[in-house]
């Protein structure tokens, strides 16, 4: 079985996550997908370069045609993979939900968490697109009651398919 993590940029947090996930999942192989090696403004560097798991960066024209075919992939080898999707904020984690219900992977969101503030924040229909990404998953992984009050109360998903996980920080490492 494979496990692959779709996520935006490499992070210190992350990767110890990770690294941590892949230690604990023994015969899960673990891949990371990244949609780009650019940190942006962040000023994080990797520090330490022994990961656990598989790093593939998604740059590049036709990300999409990529991202179907790495899954597709995965698929016909029979590896089952199970796709963790670091967010719902942009449109190749859209694609990457999308190509896995279609392809029948399994998907589960991961949630870095909100501001307890904003739960009640939204217009209607980036409620209701939230929604419908949301529910489309198999399960959703976020940090601490806020994210299961906002996965429960406002985006009404099953709390059997709400999972608690740790919010790694730099201080952690």
């Amino acid at each position: 079985m494979k496990l692959i993590y779709f996520t935006n940029i490499p992070t210190p947090y992350k990767s110890h996550q990770i690294n941590l996930w892949s230690q604990v999942l023994s015969g899960i192989d673990v891949e990371v997908w990244y949609i780009r090696k650019d940190r942006g403004r962040n000023l994080w560097s990797e520090t330490d370069n022994k990961h656990n798991f598989i790093s593939v960066f998604i740059e590049g024209n036709s990300p999409v045609i990529k991202i179907f075919h790495l899954i597709h992939r995965l698929i016909r080898e029979k590896e089952h993979p199970i796709v963790f999707i670091g967010g719902y904020n942009g449109i190749l984690n859209w694609t990457v939900l999308i190509i896995s219900r279609f392809l029948k992977a399994k998907a589960v969101l991961v949630f870095d968490g909100i501001n307890p503030i904003r739960i009640n924040r939204s217009n209607f229909v980036k409620l209701l697109l939230k929604r419908i990404f949301i529910n489309s998953c198999h399960a959703a992984l976020g940090n601490g009651e806020v994210s299961k009050r906002y996965f429960k109360d406002r985006l009404l998903l099953p709390v059997e398919k709400i999972f608690n996980q740790h919010l790694f920080s730099c201080a952690d490492l």
